[in-house]
C-alpha cells in the first residue's frame, strides 16, 4: 500500500473532491448514470488541468479506459474510478 505524508493526502483528496464535481457539471447530470463520452471527458480534464499538455490528457483518458475495461464507443462512468483501486490505478498516473 501507499505511504503518503497527510498534507499531500488531504490535498489529493481536495483534488479528487473538485474533479468529480467538475466531471458532474461537464456531464450536466444529464442522465443518472454519471457518464461521459470519451470526447467530453476529454474537454472536462483539459479544462481542469490547464497547465498539462495533450499528450498528458491523453494518458488519463487511456487510463480510465483501461481502467473500466471500455471500447472506443462506450460512456466512461466516472464515478466508477473513484472506488480505492480505481483510484490508485487512475492516479498513479498523475503523481
Amino acid at each position: 500500500m501507499y505511504q503518503v505524508d497527510e498534507e499531500r493526502y488531504y490535498s489529493h483528496l481536495q483534488m479528487i473532491a473538485h474533479l468529480v464535481s467538475a466531471l458532474k457539471t461537464g456531464d450536466g447530470q444529464k442522465n443518472s448514470s454519471a457518464s461521459l463520452s470519451q470526447e467530453e471527458f476529454t474537454a472536462v480534464l483539459t479544462q481542469f488541468f490547464p497547465l498539462k499538455d495533450v499528450e498528458y490528457i491523453k494518458k488519463l483518458v487511456q487510463a480510465a479506459v483501461v481502467e473500466l475495461k471500455i471500447t472506443s464507443d462506450d460512456a466512461l462512468l466516472y464515478e466508477n474510478l473513484f472506488t480505492e483501486v480505481g483510484f490508485y490505478i487512475f492516479f498513479d498516473s498523475v503523481i
